[in-house]
């Protein structure tokens, strides 16, 4: 590692905060990139047209945890055209490059409706949402990127769980819980797939040591019962235990609707509800279950 420098560019969102923590334990040096926030050689400096360019220069592996999944307008670009730019820049360098890009299990969007389905690495991608498309048009570009000089790693993690996150689907089932408002939907047997922020930026630190470099793409996710998560949640919130109830998908599919009408701001939309009925996995070839 000590020959290899590194850049990791959206260090101040959630996935981010987490490698840069996870590479100042292991005290490794590194460049960050962000749009309100550069620091080159462990120096907060200013940005400037040429910034980015110039950091690309001179690292030699490049992380993108560049991503916007809750703003609709700005997931093309920060999904999409930046992962464009980035690629450009690695271009005009004409060095050897190393490229390790965050992407999402969402781009097996159409899967997560189908009743027991099992996706994996031979899975084929089928995105239904803006961002999930958007994701798979930056994994694409880099995917059929010429540059010979040039060495990718995708990762499609799933929903990233950690001490600091901010996923208000983790946090207000929590919230619903502790309220004891908290139904099933379409079945108790429901799976929730999420990886922890410390699998994710460990796996991220072994391919940057790594001497091998390969173009290929990882799946990480564990998959978990939502019920031993309600369990889990209740067990560390101190909450007893109360009936199971199950509502029809359809059924709570009107409440939702009718509570989004009176108000737009209600946590719970159409895809939350989705997301809470679905019994499809995740198997990874990183981890075990």
């Amino acid at each position: 590692m000590k020959n290899k420098k590194i850049l990791i560019l959206g260090h101040t969102g959630f996935v981010g905060r987490e490698l840069v923590e996870e590479f100042k334990t292991k005290k490794i040096k590194f460049d960050c990139y962000s749009r309100s926030q550069i620091t080159y050689n462990n120096k907060k400096i200013k940005n400037s047209p040429k910034i980015l360019d110039k950091l690309i220069r001179d690292n030699k592996i490049i992380i993108n945890c560049v991503g916007e999944n809750i703003e609709t307008k700005y997931m093309n670009s920060r999904n999409y055209i930046f992962v464009k730019k980035i690629l450009k820049l690695i271009d005009k360098t004409n060095q050897k490059k190393k490229l390790i890009h965050i992407s999402s299990c969402a781009v097996y969007g159409s899967y997560f409706h189908l009743k027991n389905f099992l996706i994996s690495e031979n899975t084929l991608t089928n995105p239904i949402s803006k961002y999930a498309k958007t994701k798979l048009k930056g994994e694409r570009l880099i995917i059929q990127n010429k540059n010979k000089k040039l060495k990718y790693t995708i990762i499609r993690p799933s929903q990233v769980v950690g001490k600091n996150m901010k996923a208000p689907g983790f946090i207000n089932l929590s919230k619903f819980i502790k309220r004891r408002i908290f139904v099933y939907v379409s079945t108790i047997d429901a799976v929730r797939n999420y990886v922890n922020s410390k699998d994710l930026t460990s796996l991220i630190f072994e391919i940057c040591k790594s001497n091998k470099i390969k173009n290929n793409i990882y799946i990480i996710s564990r998959y978990s019962r939502l019920k031993s998560i309600v369990k889990f949640i209740e067990k560390n919130q101190k909450i007893k235990s109360y009936f199971n109830f199950v509502i029809p998908k359809f059924l709570m599919v009107s409440i939702v609707n009718t509570l989004r009408f009176f108000n737009k701001n209600f946590p719970v939309n159409k895809e939350t509800i989705e997301g809470l009925s679905t019994t499809t996995k995740i198997k990874s070839n990183i981890f075990k279950d």
